[in-house]
């Protein structure tokens, strides 16, 4: 799921909905772990993607950042 993640964000010809999609499907993908197994260190994971998540939103043109 990483390396997935690695190539749509460096492919110049993904949109913008894309690569967000993919910040987005593996911050919640380590949440469900960390819910899964406390104590792991998962959680840690989670909010570093969330942190990645949140500043590719800051970077959105304004007309994206309102419609999520």
């Amino acid at each position: 799921m990483l390396e997935a993640q690695e190539i749509v964000q460096q492919n110049p010809r993904s949109s913008a909905d894309e690569k967000r999609a993919g910040i987005e499907r593996v911050w919640k993908f380590y949440i469900d772990w960390a819910v899964a197994a406390p104590g792991a260190g998962k959680m840690a994971q989670a909010l570093a993607w969330k942190k990645k998540l949140n500043a590719f939103d800051e970077l959105a043109p304004p007309s994206k950042r309102e419609e999520q």
